[in-house]
């Protein structure tokens, strides 16, 4: 997903994506931490990220933030 979302906001010269932390989760899944990098537009960049999220069926546990302020994933 990481990959994904890195080519996605590259591709529309918005922004980027890395792989800064993960953690077992309860049930020894994986959970792991992007940070996105978004510039000039929030909102493209956020709406791009959508796409990719819906693309990849995240789980429940998924999280966009801006600013430690959630924001809808739909």
């Amino acid at each position: 997903m990481r990959v994904d979302l890195h080519r996605t906001l590259s591709k529309a010269d918005l922004g980027w994506a890395a792989t800064s932390g993960w953690s077992l989760a309860p049930g020894g899944e994986r959970a792991v931490t992007i940070s996105i990098g978004v510039f000039d537009s929030v909102e493209a960049g956020v709406a791009l990220i959508r796409q990719v999220l819906r693309r990849h069926r995240t789980g429940p546990g998924t999280r966009l933030t801006f600013r430690r302020e959630p924001i809808p994933l739909d």
